[in-house]
This record gives C-alpha cells, sequence and structure tokens, in this order.
C-alpha cells in the first residue's frame, strides 16, 4: 500500500516537473526581446528619379544677351591694339552699359604741345581705319598736337525696303473636304448572283443577306473615322503650319541705333570727346571728320561753344538724303570758324563747288578749299598728302587764332 503512494507521488512529481519545463520552452523569445527598445538606424530615402536626372544632366548655358555691331567691333579692335600695339596708344572707354564706345588717345610727344585733335571716322568704319584716320591720328603727336579717335555709330546709308507680310490664311480654307465614297454596286451583283443561285435553301439565303449587310454597316463607319481622323489631322497640320509662319515673321527687336538716333548720339559723343581732351590737355581743339562723320560735324557744331573748338577739317565729306534739316553745304557756311574742305578730284561724295560757291557768297571769313590731285580711286592713298595740307592750314589759321 505504502509502495503504491509512493509511486502515485513521483508520477504526480515527474508530471509537474514535465508541466513547468513545458511553458518554459514555449515561451516566446520576441516577447523578451521586445521588452527593451532597441534604437535603429533609418535608411536614407530613395533619390528622387527627376533630381538625380537633373543632377547627372549638364548645366544650362545661358544665353548671352546680343550687342550691337559697332560695340563688337570696337571690342575687338581694342583686343589687338593691346596684344600688339606700336604706337603706345591709350585705350579710352567713354559712357557707360550698351551704350559705351572705344577711344584711341594718343599725347603730344614733340615736347611742344600746341593743342587737342578729335578725330571721327568714317561710316561703318572704326577709329584706327587703315589709311587717313590712321595716319593722322598716329602722325600728328609728333608736331605737338595730342590726338583722340573716337567711334562713331553705324548708319544705314541705303534705306532697306520694308518686307511685305501677308495676311494669314484661315484654317478653314486649308482644309481639304474629301466626300465619304459610296458603297459599291458590285455588292448588290453578287447578292442578285446569290439569289439566283439559292433557290432550294431560303434560310441559308437569309443569313447570307444579313452578314453581307452587315459587313456593309461595319465598312462604311471604319471609312467614315477614316475620314475624319484624316480632316482632323490635316485641320491641325494647318493649323500648326499657320501659327509658325506667323512666329517666323514675327520681327526681333534690334539693338542697334536707328537711323533717327545717331545725329543726337554723334553730337553728345563729340561734347564727351571735347571734354576728355580738355580735361587732359587745356590747349585749343580741332575736328578732323571723314566722310559721312564730316556731315555729322558740319551740323552739329553749331551748337558747340566757339571756345570748344577752333577749326573742324572735313575729308570727302559725303552727303546723306535721309534728314531734309541738314545740309554739309549749307550747314559749312553757317559755320563761323576756320573750315578746311580736302576733296579728291575725282570719286567725290557730294559737290565740292557748291560749298565753294556757297562759302563766296556768304563771305564766309576763313573757309578754304584743297583738291587732292591724282586719279586714285581711293583718297586714303594719298593719306601723306592730307597729313601736310593739314599741318600747313593749322599752321596759318589755328596758331594764330589761338594766340589771339
Amino acid at each position: 500500500m505504502i509502495c503504491r503512494r509512493f509511486r502515485t507521488f513521483n508520477v504526480a512529481l515527474i508530471a509537474l516537473l514535465v508541466q513547468g519545463v513545458m511553458i518554459v520552452l514555449t515561451t516566446p523569445v520576441s516577447v523578451a526581446e521586445t521588452s527593451t527598445p532597441v534604437a535603429t538606424e533609418m535608411a536614407p530615402p530613395p533619390p528622387d528619379a527627376a533630381d538625380a536626372a537633373a543632377d547627372a544632366a549638364p548645366p544650362v548655358e545661358l544665353k548671352k544677351k546680343p550687342e550691337r555691331s559697332e560695340l563688337l567691333a570696337n571690342r575687338s579692335l581694342a583686343q589687338a591694339l593691346e596684344s600688339h600695339d606700336d604706337d603706345d596708344s591709350e585705350i579710352i572707354w567713354l559712357a557707360e552699359g550698351t551704350d559705351q564706345y572705344l577711344g584711341l588717345f594718343l599725347n603730344d610727344f614733340s615736347g611742344s604741345p600746341t593743342g587737342n585733335v578729335l578725330i571721327l571716322h568714317d561710316n561703318q568704319q572704326h577709329p584706327d581705319w587703315p589709311g587717313i584716320v590712321h595716319v593722322l591720328r598716329t602722325t600728328l603727336p609728333a608736331h605737338g598736337w595730342s590726338t583722340l579717335s573716337i567711334s562713331i555709330p553705324y548708319f544705314e546709308e541705303d534705306q532697306p525696303i520694308p518686307k511685305r507680310t501677308l495676311a494669314p490664311t484661315p484654317v478653314a480654307a486649308t482644309i481639304e473636304t474629301q466626300p465619304t465614297t459610296p458603297a459599291s454596286n458590285s455588292d448588290d451583283n453578287s447578292d442578285d448572283n446569290s439569289d439566283d443561285n439559292s433557290d432550294d435553301n431560303p434560310d441559308d439565303t437569309n443569313r447570307e443577306d444579313a452578314a453581307k449587310e452587315q459587313d456593309k454597316s461595319q465598312q462604311t463607319v471604319t471609312e467614315d473615322d477614316a475620314n475624319s481622323m484624316e480632316s482632323a489631322s490635316k485641320a491641325i497640320d494647318a493649323s500648326e503650319s499657320i501659327n509658325n509662319a506667323a512666329l517666323e515673321e514675327e520681327p526681333i527687336p534690334s539693338i542697334e541705333y536707328t537711323n533717327e538716333q545717331i545725329p543726337a548720339i554723334v553730337e553728345q559723343r563729340i561734347r564727351e570727346g571735347l571734354a576728355t581732351l580738355k580735361a587732359r590737355n587745356p590747349t585749343p581743339t580741332i575736328i578732323i571728320a571723314v566722310g559721312l562723320s564730316a556731315n555729322w560735324a558740319a551740323n552739329k557744331a553749331k551748337n558747340l561753344p566757339l571756345f570748344d573748338v577752333y577749326g573742324l577739317v572735313m575729308i570727302n565729306a559725303a552727303t546723306q538724303t535721309l534728314f531734309d534739316d541738314m545740309s554739309i553745304e549749307r550747314d559749312a557756311a553757317d559755320l563761323r570758324m576756320p573750315i578746311l574742305d580736302i576733296v579728291p578730284a575725282t570719286n567725290q561724295r557730294s559737290p565740292a563747288y557748291k560749298r565753294s560757291r556757297i562759302a563766296k557768297k556768304t563771305r564766309h571769313p576763313s573757309f578754304r578749299q584743297r583738291i587732292v590731285s591724282g586719279t586714285a580711286t581711293d583718297i586714303n592713298q594719298h593719306a601723306g598728302d592730307i597729313v601736310a595740307m593739314v599741318r600747313g592750314w593749322i599752321n596759318l589759321n589755328i596758331k594764330t587764332a589761338a594766340a589771339n
């Protein structure tokens, strides 16, 4: 009896031990792990595809602002002179911003300064144009005259014919309407033939007729859709062509000076050139103008104080026909200052004899006209003779006037 009770006790004890072990083994490990918080590092979000493409794309090249043709030519000339300048000219930039222009100053190196010379080149040239302009500005400093050659804006002597603009064609007129082709009669003929041959089975004949009618309706719908899509495509193409034509015909705003602006701009530049020379050398100043610039100078010198300009030299003065209030003959006669009118024997760009006659008629006190002999087509080939004429005229007129 005692042995049986002891055995029962052992069995119960073993069962309790087994049950405790099972509870321990079946407890989830994640509960213990999650009881203590663990700091986890957040992974960086994937880069946006657009940002990645923008970073990989090359930088956008900014368009340069357009510049005037005269200013571009001035900069090219300045770079060329800086790289190989044999006469020690000083590069001066006058005005500011988009109105900036070039001046070439060469100081007197004779040791006996006499005065200043403001040089105005011909139209479509630059301040160091080969020939007369270059020889004058580099030769006169050896004889007591400091020179400043400034840039003159480009002038369109030949007025362009305005372009003819046509009104855009309406879109409706450019669309070609294509009428829908009626169904062919071949199907009807085939139906007649099939009716003649199918006299034994009317049900089959009815089914064939219904199938043919359905095919006809589907074919008609398909053709109508194709025609409508083709018409819409043509309408879109026509509209795009009109819009493109309108964009192409739209004029691009020009940054160049207009012809109407140039006389006032030339006057302003003459004033700035005279002020620059006076600030450097407070001595008498004369103006030498070539070609079309002689026309501007003769007209604008009337508005300048006489003590700023002691004389005007016009070399092969050119006539302009755009402004009625400007006349090289009348303006030269109205100037009450020493004037030297140098003209070639041939290929004159304005009637020199008219200026001589008007000067005599108005009894101009100091108008002199000198003719360059020879038959050369280009007066620049006589630059040496012209310099000698200018120097002789200066010694007789300007030095005397400055002394008084």
